[in-house]
């Protein structure tokens, strides 16, 4: 086992750039702390800044399409191609705007945020007002309780 080291950095899961201290153990990091000599932060992060070595590392991250072929809640996925998945999310998309109309699909983004324009921007051709982002479970929603 090496030496920890603390990286000074900011994170980048949101895009607030919160100061954070990473400990990083031979090249990978380890985990990571609010920077504790930031005013106003003194070491605090929220939930998402917490979970990002899990972001990397967690063996169990989705790292291609998969397509479910067994029963619900089974948890058996096969891998599929790019295409595939397109051609499915397109198919359902279009079935649930069809079916129920365009207000029952919900569109919600999360981080990084540099495609949200364009996410918007294919919600409201859909014909759905329902666009939403993580922002309520970010430390923004505190920053406007408080």
């Amino acid at each position: 086992m090496g030496e920890t080291k603390i990286v000074k950095t900011s994170c980048a899961v949101c895009g607030a750039c919160c100061e954070i201290d990473a400990y990083v153990e031979d090249g990978k990091l380890v985990s990571v702390e609010g920077a504790k000599n930031t005013p106003m932060q003194e070491g605090g992060m929220c939930a998402k800044g917490v979970a990002a070595a899990q972001f990397e590392y967690n063996p169990e991250r989705i790292l291609y399409p998969m397509k479910r072929i067994g029963e619900k809640g089974e948890g058996k996925f096969a891998r599929i191609s790019w295409d595939e998945a397109y051609d499915m999310i397109a198919e359902n998309l279009l079935k649930v705007r069809r079916q129920y109309g365009p207000e029952a699909t919900v569109f919600y983004v999360g981080y990084p945020k540099w495609f949200r324009p364009a996410m918007l921007r294919f919600a409201n051709l859909y014909g759905s007002p329902n666009f939403c982002t993580e922002s309520s479970t970010c430390f923004q929603a505190a920053a406007l309780a408080w």
